[in-house]
């Protein structure tokens, strides 16, 4: 009998160690899993960002040239106002 509780033991304790390996195995399947999503979304997300920061600074250029463009116009009717005066 006692032969035959040490097999029934030794039989649960490879059963037991089989099983927490598999467990072992799909944690480490899932952890790689979780963090391959967690990479893809953070790229995702910075490349939106991305797009997001360029836009404005495409708009901040845009508004930068038109600023320029009035600039550059209201001191061409600056000078031309000047010269008109002058005596001939």
């Amino acid at each position: 009998m006692g032969d035959t509780a040490a097999h029934a033991a030794s039989e649960v304790a490879d059963v037991t160690k089989d099983e927490v390996g598999k467990v072992a195995a799909e944690t480490k399947k899932q952890t790689k899993d979780l963090l391959t999503d967690a990479r893809s979304q953070l790229t995702e997300q910075a490349g939106e960002q991305q797009a997001r920061v360029a836009e404005g600074l495409r708009s901040i250029s845009d508004e930068l040239t038109q600023m320029a463009s009035r600039v550059s116009s209201v001191t061409t009717s600056i000078w031309r106002f000047g010269n008109d005066d002058r005596p001939a």
